[in-house]
């Protein structure tokens, strides 16, 4: 009887990294060794194999035809147990949602409207990771994510939400019984101004007075917050006026929470999608949340 021999796990998963990557360093990053480390276990793998896998081109590494066809071989398995233990911990963790969304948006439009979700699928355990950084599906237990940007991540699918404009706000009371429906200069000299740090944000005032052909608020007027949400809030309770992105004030100014006081709205590069790898609708939570998501988008819209 033959028996079939396997080469040494782990020196297979470190090969496969490398090939991905074509480099030593980057394969060590994403498997959190030394570089030292991986060069030993391609070394011990290709003296089982007593084949040569990699060739060294100056500082580059490129894989040898026998290396090309066993790389080809071993991300197709490799792919194949990531597969079947997402289709495992998925029959594990049917009813847990993991949805990441970024902060301000999380607040201060997907959580009003969860309770939506929750009348029709009472059984879903929903749970919200906030943050603004794109995720690693294969690393992080997240199921579904609301990503900011132009709609191309690699190996994601990614449905378009909505566009994103930027345009000022305050509340309805801030100019007291004067009704300001379109900033002018002057406002810009006696009104106070808020602005978020956080550097995504920090250019919102000049980009729109520069679409709004009006000079930027002196620094005299200027109050500063550190994110989005501080700087809504102030706008809120007024304090002074801020830039909004549409889709974080859209519920408020419907509710009269806040106004805009310009008619003048920039467009934006980057807008919201909801991102997954594709084949995660196999999942039927995170179908149910995707079709529940669209379809109130599109009520709303």
């Amino acid at each position: 009887m033959t028996t079939t021999r396997i080469p040494p796990l782990h020196a297979l998963h470190v090969f496969e990294t490398v090939a991905r990557h074509l480099s030593m360093t980057k394969a060590a990053e994403e498997l959190h060794v030394t570089h030292a480390a991986v060069s030993q276990q391609i070394k011990l793998l290709e003296d089982y194999l007593k084949v040569s896998l990699l060739k060294r081109e100056g500082k580059r590494f490129t894989l040898t035809p026998q290396g090309k066809e066993y790389a080809t071989a071993l991300n197709n398995a490799f792919s194949n147990i990531k597969h079947a233990t997402e289709r495992l911990l998925a029959e594990d963790d049917a009813n847990i949602l993991t949805i990441r969304v970024p902060p301000t948006l999380a607040l201060r439009w997907l959580v009003p409207r969860l309770q939506q979700f929750q009348d029709l699928h009472p059984n879903i355990e929903l749970r919200i990771s906030t943050t603004q950084k794109e995720i690693d599906f294969l690393q992080e237990s997240i199921d579904i994510a609301i990503y900011y940007g132009d709609g191309n991540w690699p190996n994601l699918q990614s449905d378009f939400l909505f566009e994103d404009y930027t345009f000022p706000i305050a509340n309805p009371k801030y100019f007291g019984n004067k009704k300001v429906t379109e900033l002018q200069e002057t406002h810009l000299r006696s009104a106070k101004f808020i602005y978020v740090t956080y550097q995504l944000r920090e250019k919102d005032w000049a980009l729109w007075t520069s679409a709004a052909n009006l000079p930027e608020p002196p620094k005299s007027t200027r109050i500063y917050f550190q994110d989005t949400l501080q700087a809504l809030q102030a706008a809120q309770t007024g304090l002074g006026i801020a830039i909004a992105h549409q889709p974080l004030v859209m519920d408020d100014i419907k509710a009269g929470r806040l106004v805009a006081v310009s008619q003048v709205k920039l467009k934006l590069n980057s807008n919201y999608y909801l991102v997954y790898p594709e084949h995660y609708l196999r999942k039927l939570k995170v179908k149910k949340f995707r079709n529940w998501l669209l379809k109130e988008i599109k009520a709303n819209n």
